[in-house]
């Protein structure tokens, strides 16, 4: 058993007890890493407590984004569940004071209770030390998960390419990043899924640029996105089409952290290139980003 919890001034607090894995011997290997857990929330006056479940991944990814904001290089860390029993802001300012607001749902009574506080650097150095224990205690058990593989069909329908999955779930859903062709163009989206089977939510997030652009035929993912303490980092290739044939080049974006299907920036030129005997003719090859 281990605990962790959000302290703010007059005794504010929210606190969260986790008892231990939901399974010892999970029959799916998506199970393998859910915990039973209270959530206590005790605003003064107000008051409210239920039991939850989380997974492992939940307390490491809010332990990445606290020591994020504890060390200054983010003023953002968000605690964020599948099935959104629990959620928790923390912000701070630029003096280190740290406004904690968020909402507890009791899933089954359909009732929720939000809440904020007002808490200092020397209540979330405690939380982060909390988490440590929270994560060193339970840690992720799906090492083994792919060593029974069955093929499901396909995810998308053809022709769609250029794929690659968030490293983590975007308010309790996975995200997969894609490029389908469409009318002879192809552009980059995002899908949404609560379980890796069913996927809904497509949304345009890069779209290719039309005229002499050099990214204004196609334009599809390289390597997965890099997380970033100012958002997501994606790399892609844009293609247009010449006389010689189709011209491959390299670009970057940046997309929003917490909302990963809105593109903040995008390259005006491109970063780089292929090889130039290889990347015209009449099947250009594209460049590669090996090592990444």
């Amino acid at each position: 058993m281990a605990d962790v919890s959000v302290c703010g001034e007059s005794g504010r607090r929210i606190r969260i007890e986790v008892f231990g894995y939901e399974s010892d011997t999970p029959r799916d290997p998506l199970d393998v890493n859910w915990l039973r857990a209270s959530v206590e929330v005790d605003m003064g006056p107000f008051h409210g407590a239920t039991d939850a479940t989380f997974q492992t991944h939940d307390f490491e990814r809010f332990l990445s984004q606290l020591n994020g904001v504890m060390e200054r290089k983010s003023h953002v860390a968000v605690f964020e569940t599948m099935e959104e029993a629990l959620s928790i802001r923390v912000e701070t300012d630029r003096r280190g004071t740290a406004t904690v607001s968020g909402t507890l749902r009791d899933i089954d009574i359909g009732a929720s209770l939000s809440f904020m506080l007002i808490s200092d650097p020397s209540f979330l150095q405690r939380t982060l030390g909390e988490l440590r224990a929270v994560v060193s205690t339970f840690p992720d058990r799906s090492g083994n998960r792919f060593l029974k593989l069955s093929r499901l069909g396909l995810v998308l329908q053809p022709e769609d390419k250029d794929a690659a999955l968030l490293l983590c779930r975007v308010n309790g859903s996975f995200a997969l990043v894609h490029r389908p062709m469409t009318h002879g163009r192809g552009d980059i989206w995002m899908s949404f899924s609560p379980d890796l089977r069913d996927w809904g939510r497509h949304r345009p997030v890069l779209q290719a640029r039309r005229g002499g652009w050099w990214d204004a035929n196609k334009v599809g993912l390289s390597p997965p996105l890099i997380e970033t303490t100012r958002g997501w980092l994606m790399l892609y290739h844009g293609v247009r089409q010449t006389a010689s044939g189709s011209v491959y080049r390299r670009g970057a974006a940046r997309l929003d952290l917490e909302q990963p299907d809105r593109c903040l920036l995008r390259s005006y030129k491109p970063i780089d290139s292929g090889d130039s005997e290889l990347q015209n003719g009449p099947v250009g090859l594209e460049p590669t980003t090996d090592g990444l």
